[in-house]
């Protein structure tokens, strides 16, 4: 599983343009906390401080994608419905719910991780991390997955069962080399993102814990969360079925580099604008 000699997939210039990008991103939200009064951020209490409102709006949005990603399409009012203890839900939607607000648990627990001075990733805390956003009670979701599905969303192949133990073990021996430490953020994400798509460990949440994993290593760098948006669905699966079929991570690290540089410039646009 480890690579001896990693190719140099990104271009440094291209690096260095949005290493800049997102110090600017990071500025723009280290003076919103500067600002003092109500925020005009929709949908959450006056009492947080502009930037907590600003990130929770996100998550929310995050959410929403993540979900989509899966095929389970919820609207942004469903998924604040979940998060919110004062609401009584329709009883039909409550599996989602209970998903919703796991998931929403794990994208909290990676913006706690960022505030750590050094973040390792091992498999322990990978299990931990799936365990977060897994419903408690569903036991067998927990386990390394027995077989490989018949329907499923992704179209790549899965490692078999009796591979995966032994698969995870050389992740975790990969994760603690100098090879991975060397690596930019965005190709450690993209590349742990990956091998755990072609492990595919879990029966449950194993695309949704991959996606995790790589943002809890890009929000740790100083980087925002990368959003698979959902309109670009199809292009996210085929990307990873031409990596992992090429042995690559080429197409992963580009096409995250596209989705992190037109949010960059959305939401630095919006909170450059005077009265935000």
């Amino acid at each position: 599983m480890a690579r001896n000699n990693y190719p140099t997939i990104m271009d440094p210039n291209e690096l260095a343009q949005i290493e800049t990008q997102i110090a600017e991103y990071n500025n723009l939200l280290d003076k919103l906390d500067e600002k003092s009064g109500s925020s005009k951020v929709e949908g959450f209490g006056r009492n947080e401080s502009p930037r907590c409102q600003l990130e929770n709006y996100l998550d929310i949005t995050w959410c929403y994608h993540e979900f989509a990603v899966e095929g389970i399409v919820l609207n942004h009012l469903e998924i604040k419905s979940a998060l919110d203890d004062r609401i009584i839900s329709d009883s039909s939607l409550i599996p989602h719910y209970e998903d919703v607000r796991a998931y929403y648990y794990g994208i909290k627990r990676i913006r706690q991780d960022r505030t750590r001075k050094r973040l390792t990733v091992t498999i322990n805390t990978i299990k931990e991390l799936h365990e977060i956003i897994t419903v408690a009670g569903d036991t067998k979701s927990h386990s390394y997955r027995k077989e490989i599905p018949l329907h499923r969303q992704y179209a790549h192949d899965f490692s078999p069962p009796e591979k995966i133990p032994y698969r995870m073990r050389k992740l975790g021996e990969w994760l603690q080399s100098a090879a991975f430490r060397k690596l930019p953020p965005l190709m450690q994400g993209a590349s742990v993102h990956n091998k755990l798509m072609g492990i595919f460990p879990w029966p449950k949440n194993s695309g949704s814990l991959a996606r995790l994993v790589m943002n809890q290593i890009l929000v740790h760098s100083g980087y925002p969360p990368i959003m698979i948006p959902s309109v670009e669905r199809q292009t996210y699966y085929d990307n990873i079925q031409s990596d992992l079929i090429h042995d690559s991570d080429v197409r992963m690290v580009n096409f995250l580099s596209e989705t992190l540089v037109n949010y960059l410039n959305t939401v630095i646009k919006k909170l450059s604008t005077p009265g935000i």
